[in-house]
């Protein structure tokens, strides 16, 4: 690598002829050091003018230029290249009226020892003066060799009157001389690390990592060249983590359990004594025994044949079940409880049935029947064991037990990916006290809880992920209605807690709870928020009015929600109708209901128009229409009631951006239309498009989320992909360039504080 000097001349000499016949004024030269503010390096400040009072002195009061040269920092690697100098005549024209010289000035990149055009860095003008009778001033630039005045040799440039006219600057004649130097040879950067013990620079030990210049070039910093010292310091040792436990107790009959049972206790053994006290509890709950059961019934099947017709064109059987609540031996009418039909097939073979009788053991404590069914391949009559296509077996019942529980561990990366409690439950039909592997006729898994991403959604400048914590954490601007940015870590919402669906609008954001309730904070100049006031809320506000919520979307000035029972509901701004309850144009602080949609599945506000999903898989829009975000290609300006999509099926979700709109569909693919200009359509253009386009989209797309000019899907994996604007780095991919396809949205959720 080179690094030299670099040398701009930005000063202008001109030489002026006398008038009325008199010597021209001299043009002097003077120079001092620059001062360490203007030149960490050091250097020189040239002055320029004319020497009007003819004393060979330039005074501060006929400085008419100046101009700061500084050396270059000490390089590294080889020497830097020579500063050359091209001297050619000028016309006379705009540069110089009389005409004059070109100085040109540059780098000798090619080390050809030519400034050849491609070198040229600038250009100073020695012009000639008005017609007189006056001396030219002159100007002649010279190598200077290595010595006292160059330590590593450059340029001097002379300066004087042509006294005897010879067009030629003699060294009589020289008035001022300036030099203009090379920079120093190079040295190696070098970087050394060394184990650094704990300390004051290093609480915990580390590395202490070393770095400047091989002055003596012997390839090693020694400690006299070390120029710079940083520390990577090891972190503190991390506390040991609590066990899991649990514990059962026997529950007596009582208030609790009127025949008792167990309670099931769990907590973490913070005093590692590999005991569950008390005071460590943190869930309890109570597994009651179930009455004594009754004797029970058998079960019993009954077989008959179904000619040919309504039911089967080509004949059957009709089979029958149930218990046989009168013990008489027969399943009467009115105690069958499942029938099934089993049909011959045209022009094929017979389905057989049979029914044998299962002895008291392992497959049936109190013994059955084993139905067997399948097709007469072989026309013989007789179900043959390769013909048996399908089997079942009913037991009878039992005669009553005590019902137990056992708790045992779940192991992780089965049921329960992060582990958990595997509770098993039955009847102890041999009254022995223990729940056997016959006797179990239950098991349910109680799972540690898997956190990952639940739902993305971008607003203006934003994008924020919900995980399946309940928690909402954010990227660009958030939490309060200022929405300071944050160029850091994903952010927390504070308030945000135990949410089940998001949306961000501008410069505001909202969720659902559990219970059906909507929730909002932020800014609320239309009303947005919902709670009836245009007040800012720096923390979340329950939406007025709003029960058994669905879905919620934000938009750029308006709110939407889809409720359980399909209809739906806005309010905020209605500037362009887009609250779709044929109001006009008059604001709402409260939600009012959509015109003319009955099954709405979800929901989308975006700034000026809004659209919905409905259970049939269609998309319906309404609002503004300006850059075809509508999608239904009319070219209408704006929309008062609800307008379907163009060609757009088999809708799983659908969002709203400021000019664009995006949807999911059931076979995973994701469309867009209207807005283009960032790339947020992700088809790969910058254009426009009033009709759906398909998503450049590898993964699959099980939602979708468009943003104010950017867009983002989520992946049933958990990944995000975003594409669009990306000058506050909403696309998540660590970068600040915008994106016409979709990339990664990198997360580590381990450095998520949760």
């Amino acid at each position: 690598m080179k690094r030299f000097l670099l040398i701009s001349l930005a000063f202008v000499f001109v030489s002026c002829g006398g008038s009325d016949g008199k010597n021209a004024d001299q043009v002097l030269l003077d120079m001092e050091a620059a001062t360490a503010e203007d030149c960490p390096e050091g250097g020189v400040e040239i002055f320029s003018g004319i020497d009007l009072n003819q004393d060979g002195l330039l005074n501060a009061d006929e400085i008419t230029d100046s101009q700061i040269i500084c050396n270059g920092e000490d390089g590294t690697g080889e020497d830097g290249n020579n500063t050359l100098f091209l001297a050619e005549d000028e016309p006379e024209g705009a540069n110089c009226p009389y005409g004059g010289k070109a100085l040109h000035y540059g780098l000798d990149n090619n080390e050809n020892g030519m400034l050849d055009s491609d070198e040229i860095e600038g250009t100073t003008y020695v012009c000639n003066g008005a017609p007189g009778e006056g001396l030219n001033s002159l100007i002649s630039v010279m190598d200077e060799t290595a010595g006292s005045n160059c330590t590593y040799g450059g340029q001097a440039i002379l300066t004087g009157l042509d006294d005897d006219s010879d067009g030629l600057l003699q060294p009589t004649e020289v008035d001022s001389t300036v030099y203009v130097c090379n920079g120093a040879s190079g040295y190696n950067s070098l970087v050394r690390q060394e184990d650094e013990v704990a300390g004051t620079n290093c609480a915990h030990g580390g590395k202490a990592v070393h770095s400047g210049l091989d002055i003596d070039g012997n390839d090693y910093l020694d400690p006299g060249e070390i120029q710079n010292t940083s520390y990577v310091c090891n972190g503190a040792d991390g506390a040991d983590g609590y066990n899991n436990l649990f514990e059962m107790q026997v529950v007596t009959a009582g208030a609790e359990c009127p025949n008792g049972g167990q309670l099931l206790s769990t907590g973490l053994d913070i005093n590692s004594n590999n005991t569950l006290d008390a005071s460590e509890f943190m869930n309890q709950s109570y597994i009651c025994n179930g009455e004594d059961g009754t004797d029970g019934y058998n079960s019993l099947v009954d077989v008959s044949d179904i000619a040919p017709g309504f039911l089967c064109t080509n004949g059957g059987q009709l089979i029958e079940t149930g218990l046989d609540l009168d013990d008489n031996g027969t399943l009467d009418a009115t105690e069958v409880t499942s029938t099934q039909t089993l049909c011959n097939g045209e022009d094929g073979h017979d389905s057989l049935l049979n029914v044998t009788e299962i002895t008291s053991g392992t497959t049936c404590l109190t013994g059955g029947q084993l139905i067997e069914s399948g097709l007469d391949l072989d026309d013989s009559g007789t179900l043959d064991a390769t013909e048996v296509t399908s089997t079942q077996t009913l037991c009878n019942g039992e005669d009553g037990g005590m019902e137990e529980i056992q708790v045992s561990n779940s192991l992780w990366g089965g049921v329960c990916p992060s582990g958990g409690l595997k509770v098993e439950t039955g009847v102890d039909a041999d009254n022995s006290g223990i729940l056997e592997p016959g006797e179990i006729t239950n098991t349910q898994y109680v799972c540690n809880l898997v956190i990952q991403v639940a739902q993305v959604a971008t607003g203006l400048e934003s994008t924020c992920l919900l995980l399946t914590t309940g928690k909402i954490y954010c990227k660009g601007m958030i939490n309060d209605y200022t929405f300071v940015e944050q160029n850091g870590p994903l952010a927390t919402v504070v308030g945000a807690d135990n949410a089940v669906d998001l949306d961000l609008g501008d410069y505001y954001g909202c969720f659902t709870k559990p219970d059906g309730t909507a929730w909002c904070w932020g800014y609320n100049y239309y009303g947005q928020l919902g709670d009836g006031s245009y007040t800012d809320q720096p923390t979340p506000v329950q939406v007025d009015f709003l029960t058994s919520v669905a879905s919620i979307s934000a938009g750029g000035g308006h709110t939407c929600a889809a409720k359980s029972d399909g209809t739906a509901g806005c309010w905020g701004n209605n500037e362009f109708g887009q609250l779709g309850d044929n109001s006009g144009t008059m604001d709402q602080t409260t939600p009012v209901q959509v015109n003319s949609l009955t099954s709405v599945a979800s929901i989308s506000a975006g700034d000026g128009h809004t659209c919905a999903a409905e259970s049939d898989g269609t998309a319906w829009c309404w609002g503004d229409n300006y850059y075809g975000q509508l999608g239904d290609g009319s070219g209408t300006m704006y929309q008062l009631f609800p307008v379907k999509v163009d060609s757009l099926t088999s809708v799983a979700s659908i969002s709203v951006g400021w000019g664009h709109t995006c949807a999911a569909k059931s076979d995973g693919t994701a469309w867009c239309w209207g807005y283009n200009e960032y790339g947020q359509l992700g088809d790969g253009s910058y254009t426009d498009q009033p009709t759906p386009v398909w998503v450049y989209l590898d993964s699959v797309a099980s939602s979708i989320s468009a943003g104010d000019g950017h867009t983002c899907a989520i992946n049933p994996d958990g990944t995000v992909w975003c594409w669009g604007y990306n000058e506050y780095g909403q696309l998540g991919d660590g970068s600040y360039t915008d994106q016409t396809t979709p990339v990664e949205f990198i997360i580590d959720i381990q450095e998520l504080s949760l």
